[in-house]
């Protein structure tokens, strides 16, 4: 797995999936605010919504919860869930938009942990697939 931070709009992301955090009673701000799917996000924690603006081809809208809720855990399994939602879509590559917060390290690092642990598979013992 390779990881990489970069200082860039989600749009502009170069992955097959762009993964954003949104908060309850928050509303999903531009650029998505108008794309195809962005009617069904929702903030609540673990609520999901793919949405497909022309660039780039997915984004999936990831509820965080409530904003004073907002921990490093909390990212954790939102990273987790949008490495299921990578797998789910056939996404090889994915980003993440890092949600406003008291710490960007602390999140940032949450978000990479969540997804390295999600992304895991010991399948030493199984047999190969033909």
């Amino acid at each position: 797995m390779e990881v990489s931070v970069a200082d860039t709009s989600p749009q502009d992301a170069d992955a097959e999936l762009v993964c954003v955090g949104l908060f309850e009673e928050e509303e999903l701000g531009d650029p998505f605010a108008g794309a195809p799917g962005a009617e069904d996000a929702r903030g609540g924690f673990k609520k999901l919504a793919l949405l497909r603006p022309e660039t780039p081809a997915r984004v999936l809208v990831v509820g965080l919860g409530k904003r004073s809720e907002l921990d490093p855990e909390r990212l954790r399994v939102a990273a987790a869930i949008g490495v299921r939602e990578a797998r789910r879509v056939g996404a090889s590559t994915l980003a993440w938009q890092l949600p406003d917060g008291d710490d960007a390290g602390a999140l940032a690092t949450a978000l990479v942990e969540g997804t390295e642990l999600a992304a895991y598979r010991f399948d030493r013992f199984r047999a190969a697939e033909d």
